[in-house]
């Protein structure tokens, strides 16, 4: 089974948590920190853990990706030589996201046809 962590700001938690359940769908185990994530847990341990164990680390880049935590995921995920899939909702501008996803080709994607979404990261997980 492939496996992702899925990595975005809070803003965009519903999305995430759509997408995640279309990854599901897919039997793509999703580790998403919102749900997977307990009370009193050390988090940057349990985060840096399931970076480990994803064959790839999927990054919802939008205007909001700004985030400390994005940030700290997505510098995981490249330090661990993990794959970062970087999906950007179709109008977002390519000039407002942050300077480390600028090397990744992206997967442009609609927000209501979150299953294409979910097939075109399926495809590209290596």
């Amino acid at each position: 089974m492939k496996n992702v962590f899925l990595s975005y700001a809070r803003s965009n938690e519903p999305l995430a948590a759509a997408l995640g359940a279309e990854m599901a769908k897919l039997q793509i185990g999703v580790f998403d920190p919102a749900r997977d994530l307990a009370a009193g847990e050390n988090w940057l341990a349990a985060i840096k853990s399931a970076i480990r164990k994803a064959n790839a680390v999927v990054v919802l880049a939008d205007n909001n990706a700004q985030s400390s935590w994005v940030t700290y995921e997505t510098g995981m995920a490249d330090g661990l030589g993990k794959q970062l899939l970087v999906l950007r909702p179709e109008g977002t501008q390519v000039s407002a996201l942050p300077a480390e996803f600028m090397s990744n080709q992206m997967i442009v994607f609609r927000p209501k046809f979150l299953a294409s979404a979910a097939k075109e990261i399926a495809a590209a997980i290596q």
